[in-house]
């Protein structure tokens, strides 16, 4: 099992039979609410027949990302950390359809419905996580009998909201400006729907409903930020932080296979570190992916099947594996940023002790080496299917040109 993950997915057959169980859940249980509402014959069926539909369009969105994802292998490149299964996805779908099927029970301007939103975003995809959170709210409104097409409007589009700005979430997110920003707009779009849109003469009281569900949303919001912060992202950099030491088991095992290695990986972490810092990449994982691209030599077999089979074992996580598939797996093509700063540091710091290596005590001309490195790979089209931009390229380059320090005080110790 990866970190970041926690549990392992089921067979087809578990799945299959997972999915039967939400099936049967959302068409049951929308089924018993409608009556407990008081709808009739028809509009039972009505409710029972979207909400048949939305559950699997909800089923469908999820098998399309994972098809995707499979296609470009990059799965673990589609979420800022994996903090969640598909199976526990569903899971908190289930939660989400309850509360969705309570909320009748209240007038619908008091709705929390971009929890549901921000909920489903955060531990899955947010993709998958609005075409979800629109079928509940679908459900919810034909529960509630209720044809306030402005109100839907408005839950809709503050949902795709909340959705946008929580897509990406790490250590550097302002998440106080998040939830301000997604509380702020649904406070205003609910304000204008009251406002405006409302048959009736206005009084003060009819806000009141409004400011309930703003501050409840809110409240929420910040619990579910900090459960996530709290089980995804401050659980990933102490992970990273123990993996990206030089003296973890794995390097040090390394260091007695072959210090030259171990020593390589150390300078190709150093300017993974660098570079992707001044790129504005995940430098945890680009660093990572540094040190660990060759570890296969400690079992003398430096193969992409090898590498994998070490750093599973050892529960490394995904997205540095991800990296390092594309940069020794021959049947990859160089997809990401991440694995293209790997392959450029990795070249530079070869070329460079290869030079030093032959003559101890020649003065070498850097910018040349590194000039004819990125000329090469630019050439061969190694860069081809590759997401960096000739700016990128630029900044790297400069980057590397700057470190001539390191390569005269450090590389060239023995």
């Amino acid at each position: 099992m990866l970190p970041g993950q926690v549990a392992e997915e089921p067979k087809a057959t578990h799945k299959t039979l997972l999915l039967m169980l939400i099936f049967l859940l959302q068409v049951g249980g929308t089924l018993l609410a409608a009556r407990l509402y008081g709808h009739n014959n028809m509009q039972t069926l009505e409710c029972v027949i979207v909400s048949a539909v939305c559950c699997g369009c909800i089923f469908f969105s999820q098998l399309m990302l994972v098809a995707e994802a499979n296609e470009i292998k990059q799965i673990a490149n589609e979420y800022t950390f994996a903090p969640i299964t598909q199976t526990q996805f569903y899971v908190l779908y289930i939660v989400c359809l309850i509360a969705a099927m309570l909320l009748p029970m209240v007038d619908s301007e008091g709705w929390p419905f971009l929890v549901i939103f921000v909920m489903l975003s955060l531990f899955g995809d947010w993709f998958a996580g609005y075409v979800s959170g629109v079928c509940l709210l679908i459900v919810s409104f034909l529960l509630a009998g209720e044809a306030d097409i402005h109100l839907f409007i408005v839950y809709l589009i503050s949902g795709l909201v909340g959705c946008l700005l929580f897509r990406t979430m790490d250590e550097k997110s302002n998440f106080f400006l998040q939830i301000f920003v997604s509380d702020l707009l649904l406070f205003v779009f609910l304000m204008t729907c009251v406002t405006l849109f409302k048959e009736e003469t206005f009084h003060i009281g009819m806000l009141f409903l409004p400011a309930v569900n703003v501050t409840i949303t809110m409240i929420l919001l910040f619990v579910i930020v900090k459960i996530y912060t709290s089980r995804v992202i401050y659980r990933s950099q102490a992970e990273y932080m123990e993996i990206n030491d030089p003296m973890y088991p794995l390097l040090v095992q390394l260091k007695d296979t072959s210090e030259k290695d171990y020593y390589h990986a150390v300078h190709t972490a150093y300017f993974c570190d660098r570079i992707a810092t001044e790129l504005g990449l995940d430098v945890k994982v680009v660093k990572c992916a540094g040190y660990y691209q060759d570890i296969g030599i400690i079992h003398g077999n430096n193969t992409w099947a090898e590498t994998l089979s070490i750093l599973q074992e050892a529960e490394f996580p995904e997205k540095p594996l991800t990296v390092i598939r594309e940069l020794t797996d021959p049947g990859e093509p160089l997809h990401s940023k991440e694995a293209a700063v790997v392959l450029f540091s990795n070249l530079i710091v070869s070329s460079v002790l290869y030079l030093i290596e032959k003559n101890p005590n020649a003065e070498i001309n850097y910018d040349n080496v590194i000039e004819a490195v990125f000329k090469s790979r630019l050439d061969n089209g190694t860069l081809n299917d590759n997401a960096i931009s000739i700016s990128d390229l630029r900044l790297m380059k400069k980057k590397f040109k700057k470190e001539q320090l390191y390569y005269d005080n450090f590389m060239r110790r023995k």
